[in-house]
């Protein structure tokens, strides 16, 4: 069956996404625009994540195991006079271009993240957001990252073909401990805005120092996909 499914969604892509705009991603993997967000954009908005985070009333408040990775989901709810800023109906609208497929359902999750002894990191490690279907994620960076910071880092050419390398990369994973290539790691001004093909193998990379603020944006072609995504999470039962 995971066989199937990988001729599929391989089949899909090349027949009906790779579109549009972001195009390159099919080569590239991932594509960065410097200076999407204003300083003052970016200031805002890592101070409205602090002060979710303190006054802890958001019920859908996750953090990790060691206190590295705090995130807010559906973080909108927090920003309704920020939103236009992200221009999010564009995004969206060159996403489903690429995937060919629309999409129906999405939020936006905000983490801060700080140096903790054993965190692996945002994301929790290497993997996939998805085994076959190719899907595209929107990260802002509202704060500079560089190597220290827990930079977005990913496989290139990993958002390929399912059969490209099934021996080192099976069919079907998800979660990968190591993998034997180079990773590219995005570093990055606050205000820069990552967009990546995230069939890849990615994660960020453990955070050493400093604080690292970002917002990313997750769309579904489920109308239900925010709310299975709550409901993995724990805060839906």
């Amino acid at each position: 069956m995971k066989y199937l499914k990988a001729i599929i969604s391989d089949l899909w892509m090349y027949l009906f996404g790779g579109k549009g705009e972001l195009s390159s991603l099919k080569r590239s993997t991932a594509i960065v625009r410097e200076a999407h967000l204003s300083s003052q954009v970016c200031q805002m908005l890592r101070e409205r994540i602090d002060r979710v985070i303190l006054e802890e009333k958001h019920e859908y408040i996750w953090k990790d195991s060691c206190g590295s990775d705090t995130r807010i989901l559906c973080f909108e709810k927090f920003i309704p006079d920020l939103v236009a800023n992200l221009n999010i109906e564009k995004l969206i609208s060159s996403a489903d271009q690429y995937t060919g497929r629309k999409t129906k359902s999405w939020f936006l999750m905000a983490n801060r993240l700080v140096p903790k002894e054993g965190n692996k990191g945002s994301g929790g490690g290497l993997h996939r957001d998805s085994a076959y279907s190719h899907q595209v994620k929107f990260i802002w960076y509202l704060s500079n990252v560089d190597l220290d910071q827990g930079p977005f880092q990913y496989l290139p050419g990993s958002n390929g073909s399912s059969f490209l390398n099934p021996r080192q990369y099976p069919i079907g994973q998800t979660r990968y401990k190591n993998v034997n290539a180079p990773l590219t790691r995005v570093l990055g001004k606050e205000g820069d805005l990552l967009i990546c093909d995230t069939r890849c193998i990615h994660g960020g990379k453990p955070i050493s120092s400093g604080v690292r603020y970002a917002v990313t944006l997750y769309t579904f072609p489920d109308p239900l996909g925010t709310r299975k995504i709550l409901t993995r999470s724990g805060f839906l039962l």
